[in-house]
């Protein structure tokens, strides 16, 4: 198919005409950042040709002949005081004339200046006579006009070289202003850093020190191995789309995605750990009040299940599993125990969301941590005493009515007891959902695939976040 020139009233045709083409200025770099200097360029470039249908999925498209440049072929993007560095020929309007010529004298005279700057090494003294006729020269200067027209042409060109310098600086502040900066020391800011990242900036930079040694910092990317922690966290805190995120951090949607998919792989090696089953001496030194009071020393785990909303799979067996009659979505389901501190020490891995709480307890791994002797507060929904009655352990959950009338009053005061104590687990899950919000909004299909050692993406999220959490003040009162 041949190519067409776009300037208006030019008919140049590249199986036609013996002309080069020449595609719009992008306004990215190698980097694919957007650059000032490129930008302006294009922008001139729409402007000369007087193109109003010109729009941005056009201009990809878009070229223009060699017989709109004075020598044939754009200057480069340095040269930007070059006549061609802007086409100017026979664009079919009227103009200021423009030359090669006024663009190379102005060369030499910048290269003659530089060059007499330069320290001589080879100084010798001028004899008399030498003297005598320099100063002959200087009090007799050649007078008329010439002298005014090279001051004036001199002055001319300095001032606009001048102009486009101050402009290009103002280009780049105003690019600077308009990216956000999230540095160590813009992050120092305690109220700026609790926002966008859910800690304080002395627990995120204790994170940063354990995590730091594993980010990668690849060559095409910009951004600091703090930034890149940054960015993921941000993602988990306020769940931003990664095309926001790469506007904020001035790089790609698609650069963006790899590298929370990276950081986040970092964060799920090195911070699982932070959600570890407790020894029960442990436990046991530093039971809150509000348990001791009502159970002793005997409970060691708060157990619940919540759902986190998905894309409808494509698949319609996948989709028909993963619908949840309970939240009427298609959901995934996770199993979390807290301990009686309020810290996260168990969250499972994903589970369909049709499935019940008691499948996904006994499927989970949770009762391998089970010891002879621990007591389990649970929900209504959680039919596991038997599951959980083998490791020789107790679960106590509110009291049925099973046909009666009402409760007995030992019930009632049981019952009222335990859903003083067992709240702290919701209040642990709404913690959660609250700090990072990317567990309370529709997260997409993508992330159920597993990749890295065979662990969804999901999982690997829940995960972090929990750990996270415990790295924040307790829900519980000590």
């Amino acid at each position: 198919m041949p190519n067409f020139c776009a300037v208006v009233q030019c008919g140049s045709r590249s199986n036609r005409d013996k002309v080069s083409f020449f595609r719009f200025p992008s306004i990215y770099d190698n980097r694919k950042r957007i650059d000032p200097r490129r930008e302006r360029r294009r922008q001139a470039w729409v402007l000369a040709t007087r193109g109003t249908d010109l729009t941005e999925s056009k201009l990809k498209y878009q070229m223009i002949c060699s017989r709109h440049f004075l020598e044939g072929k754009p200057a480069t993007l340095e040269e930007e005081c070059h006549p061609d560095w802007v086409p100017s020929q026979n664009m079919g309007y009227g103009g200021k004339k423009v030359t090669v010529e006024r663009y190379n004298r102005r060369k030499r005279r910048i290269k003659e200046v530089a060059d007499s700057l330069e320290p001589s090494h080879d100084v010798e003294m001028p004899d008399s006579s030498t003297t005598l006729s320099q100063e002959a020269v200087v009090d007799n200067p050649p007078t008329g006009n010439v002298e005014m027209e090279v001051e004036t042409e001199v002055r001319d060109d300095d001032l606009k070289y001048g102009l486009l310098k101050a402009n290009e600086e103002i280009y780049k502040l105003r690019s600077e202003l308009s990216t956000f900066k999230f540095t160590t020391s813009d992050m120092k800011n305690e109220v700026k850093c609790k926002f966008y990242t859910g800690l304080s900036f002395d627990t995120l930079q204790i994170v940063f020190e354990l995590v730091e040694p594993y980010i990668i910092i690849n060559p095409n990317t910009t951004l600091s191995k703090f930034e890149q922690l940054v960015l993921t966290s941000m993602k988990l805190r306020l769940n931003l789309l990664f095309t926001d995120l790469g506007y904020r951090f001035n790089i790609s949607r698609s650069t963006c995605g790899r590298i929370f998919k990276n950081v986040l792989h970092v964060f799920y090696i090195k911070l699982k750990s932070f959600v570890k089953w407790p020894e029960r001496e442990c436990l046991h030194s530093t039971m809150p009040t509000c348990f001791k009071e009502k159970f002793g020393n005997k409970v060691t785990v708060i157990i619940d299940c919540f759902e986190i909303f998905t894309e409808q799979p494509k698949n319609k067996q996948a989709s028909s599993q993963h619908f949840s009659h309970y939240k009427h979505h298609h959901t995934i389901k996770y199993f979390i125990g807290i301990s009686p501190q309020g810290s996260v020490i168990f969250i499972s891995k994903g589970f369909t969301g049709r499935s019940s709480d008691k499948f996904v307890t006994e499927n989970s791994g949770f009762l391998n941590n089970l010891l002879p002797g621990d007591l389990i507060l649970a929900d209504r929904g959680f039919l596991i005493k038997d599951s959980v009655n083998f490791y020789m352990a107790e679960v106590q959950m509110p009291a049925f009515l099973k046909g009666k009338k009402q409760l007995h009053p030992k019930e009632v005061e049981e019952t009222r007891k335990l859903a003083n104590v067992r709240i702290h687990v919701e209040r642990v899950i709404g913690l959660l959902r609250q700090k990072y919000t990317i567990t309370s909004g529709k997260l997409p299909i993508f992330m159920l695939r597993a990749k890295h050692n065979n662990v969804q993406t999901i999982d690997k999220i829940l995960t972090v976040c929990c750990a996270l959490i415990n790295c924040c003040p307790s829900v519980v009162p000590q």
